[in-house]
């Protein structure tokens, strides 16, 4: 072995441990080693930590092998156990084996001792990684079952939000600018908009927020940020760049903006008395996921984004949990506990990764991998917004969701708007219009409905109107969500005008000459 090698020696008689320590140490092992005698010694020396295997004689005046197993399972390490014996009959040491012994010898026959003190520690080696990794996946998981969870919380409220803002603006439009129940309906609206922007971060962490990808330079854009970011921590902390050579990535500009300043603010938070934090870019190459890390790069080029701070550190325990949506070590009323799983999300949904070393007392370093750009085509041409040239007939909507608060507002919100509206309450209400030949100029659907998703429902119109302007609605965001070719988008909640100018884009869009 190339590396010293730490042995805890359960023994009473001094010469037997160093015959022991003597053979190993002819064998070509660099050997070192603590004997102990009783119980309560093996318990302070495991607590220590750093122990690669452990020696035992079996039979002490007060102590001995059995005891010492049942005090090496309490501790819950797992380390390799080798009873060495003077005397031991084959029952005994067969039952020895059975509690959890994995070897015995005769201290008159040691030749066997190198080679299964090396087999065992590499055994051991091997279980740990394995419990690692499982440890990484039960963690993955749990990290995806809570952004389902969370994914799904905010789809739901933002069909709540979306009836309140909308009801609020209808109200508005009837009132008298400036009187105590405009004044009243305002702050509706505004309190809304408010819990509208606490659901972007449950979407984040996610993955189903709206991206709008580019190629982005890393450096320009950390270069760029320096200015906010320094005003941003304050005068009592000092914020270092430490740039190297990142490869460009594909990313969402303000998403990817939003992860490095929250890294820094919980950098910052880190640092009450205030101190360093370092912002570091660098390039990496992941030639293999390695040993089945869930949280290792994918395989191929990366741009490293390091956030450092000299702050308190965390503990293991806190560092599993940290991503978590609001999970945080901040006192009431100091944290949501949404600002490292937004970067988590935004992170995972770029096609990243992010991992966190720390240890109380010193520091943090969250590590941020994204992919590199590849060769990017130009950015397509973006339709005009405008709205559909004027016509004697209004255009029609076809209007569809299981949801009758919303269906009855946005059927009051395009009506208003003079469009003539038809509404179904599911896909086959839906289908069953287009069926009877009503003149249709676009199909407005949510995504989820009692019977079928927009996503379907689409799909059976065109094949019974080939060519119909498709849109659909969605309290999740268009990230992850599996939309049809062709079919436009908008996320709840929306405003009132925000529907109605989209509905006449897609319109304007499709009435244009081909």
């Amino acid at each position: 072995m190339t590396q010293p090698l730490h042995l805890l020696i359960i023994e009473d008689n001094e010469d037997d441990a160093l015959l022991v320590v003597r053979d190993l140490r002819l064998g070509g092992m660099d050997v070192t080693f603590t004997r102990v005698e009783t119980a309560d010694e093996m318990r302070a020396e495991l607590s220590r930590g750093g122990w690669d295997a452990i020696i035992s004689d079996f039979s002490l005046p007060s102590f001995g092998a059995p005891a010492a197993l049942d005090v090496l399972k309490s501790s819950g390490t797992d380390i390799p156990f080798i009873i060495v014996s003077g005397t031991i009959g084959e029952d005994v040491a067969v039952a020895a084996l059975k509690a959890g012994a994995h070897d015995f010898m005769s201290k008159q026959n040691l030749h066997r001792l190198i080679p299964a003190l090396t087999r065992e520690i590499g055994d051991a080696e091997t279980r740990q990684e394995r419990r690692a990794l499982e440890q990484q996946l039960r963690q993955a998981q749990k990290m995806e079952a809570v952004g389902r969870l969370a994914g799904g919380i905010a789809h739901d409220f933002n069909n709540i939000l979306t009836a309140i803002q909308g009801y609020a603006s209808l109200l508005l439009r009837d009132m008298r600018p400036g009187s105590e129940q405009y004044q009243d309906v305002e702050e509706i609206l505004s309190a809304a908009a408010r819990a509208s922007s606490f659901t972007r971060p449950l979407l984040s962490f996610s993955r189903n927020q709206l991206m709008h990808p580019e190629r982005i330079e890393v450096n320009e854009l950390v270069t760029g940020m320096h200015s906010l970011l320094d005003r941003m921590i304050g005068d009592e902390h000092e914020l270092e760049l430490e740039l190297g050579q990142p490869p460009a990535v594909h990313a969402d500009r303000g998403q990817l903006s939003q992860v490095i300043m929250n890294l820094v603010v919980n950098a910052r938070d880190a640092l009450p008395h205030g101190g360093g934090i370092w912002i570091r870019t660098a390039s990496h190459d992941q030639r293999a996921q390695g040993a089945g890390d869930v949280r290792a790069p994918r395989p191929g080029p990366h741009a490293v984004i390091e956030v450092i701070d000299e702050g308190h550190g965390m503990s293991q325990e806190v560092a599993e949990h940290i991503f978590e949506p609001f999970f945080t070590t901040k006192d009431p009323g100091k944290g949501t506990g949404l600002g490292l799983s937004t970067v988590y999300g935004i992170v995972t949904q770029n096609g990243g990764s992010i991992s966190v070393d720390s240890a109380p007392g010193r520091g943090a370093r969250f590590c941020v991998f994204l992919p590199e750009s590849p060769e990017t085509a130009r950015p397509s041409a973006v339709a005009a917004l405008r709205a559909p040239p004027a016509a004697s007939i209004a255009p029609t909507v076809l209007l569809v969701d299981d949801e009758p608060q919303i269906l009855q507002l946005l059927r009051r919100t395009l009506a208003r708007a003079g469009f003539n509206v038809l509404i179904a309450a599911d896909g086959a209400q839906a289908l069953a219009i287009l069926e009877a030949g009503d003149v249709v100029d676009l199909m407005l659907t949510d995504m989820m409905l009692t019977d079928t998703n927009g996503s379907k429902l689409i799909a059976a119109a065109r094949r019974l109107r080939p060519g119909i302007p498709t849109m659909l609605m969605s309290g999740f965001a268009a990230g992850e969500l599996e939309l049809p070719e062709g079919a436009a988008f908008i996320e709840k909640p929306f405003a009132p005008d925000a529907l109605t100018a989209r509905v006449r884009e897609v319109l304007g869009r499709h009435s244009e000459p081909s």
